[in-house]
This record gives C-alpha cells, sequence and structure tokens, in this order.
C-alpha cells in the first residue's frame, strides 16, 4: 500500500491510484526535504492517515523561507482531489524548472536565501525523486 506518511488520499481510502498518487506522494517527500518536517503528522498511523484525508500541511513548518512559487508547485502536488493535481511528472518538472528565474527581488527582500544558493542542492534531491517515481512506475 505505501508509508502511511506519503499516502495519497486515494491511497488512504482503498481507491484505484494512478500516477497521480505518486505526485502526491513527490509533494509530501519534496515538503519534508524543504521544511525538515512531515506535511502530514499524527501520534498514529489513523492520526496521520486522518491528518491526509482532512488537514493541510502546516505553514509554520520552518518553510516561510521558501520562494512562493515553490510553495505553490509543493501546494498543487499536495491536492486532496487527483483531478486537481499536476496531471503527470512532466508538468512538475515544467513548473520546477521554470523556478530558477521566478524569485523576484521583493521575495528576496523577505528572508529568502537567492535561488542560486540553494538550487543546485535541491535539483539533486528533485532528480534524485523523480528518478525513484519513475523507476516505481516502470517496476509496477
Amino acid at each position: 500500500m505505501g508509508t502511511v506518511g506519503y499516502m495519497s488520499p486515494e491511497q488512504v481510502r482503498g481507491q484505484t491510484t494512478d500516477h497521480r498518487s505518486d505526485l502526491f506522494s513527490f509533494g509530501a517527500i519534496l515538503y519534508e526535504m524543504l521544511s525538515g518536517k512531515r506535511a502530514f503528522r499524527g501520534d498514529t498511523s489513523v492520526e496521520i492517515m486522518n491528518a491526509i484525508l482532512k488537514q493541510e500541511p502546516p505553514e509554520d513548518a520552518g518553510i516561510d523561507h521558501i520562494p512562493p512559487p515553490l510553495s505553490r508547485i509543493i501546494g498543487h502536488c499536495l491536492e486532496k482531489k487527483p483531478a486537481e493535481r499536476f496531471q503527470s511528472a512532466r508538468d512538475v518538472a515544467f513548473a520546477l524548472g521554470s523556478l530558477s528565474g521566478s524569485v523576484s527581488s521583493t521575495t528576496a527582500a523577505v528572508r529568502v536565501e537567492p535561488l542560486s544558493a540553494w538550487w543546485p542542492r535541491l535539483r539533486i534531491g528533485l532528480e534524485v525523486a523523480l528518478l525513484g517515481t519513475v523507476i516505481v512506475l516502470v517496476c509496477f
């Protein structure tokens, strides 16, 4: 079925899943990579699954330093309804690729590291996560 903290809402409900479920999991991993905390938390598996179904990831989780365009991408990956998420990994890659020039000077003034400072680290993490997603999709 999957690791509880990274399951999509449709997995939690026992419904049919597709590639969009993997994009939800990717969003949860990306959120955790950038914040250092899981997107959906609880003391038990049941509480975590309930959070996946009913709650949004906390905004106070230390991701205030992330540029708003990247936060929107993560949020779009973590949409509860599959039809409202990105429809393909290619769409996610395109959105992430467009970030390289999207941080304005006004955004940078609000305690945001310049994108050039953390993009190489993020890019490596994203490439590893996308490669893992592709391997999972090909194997299953």
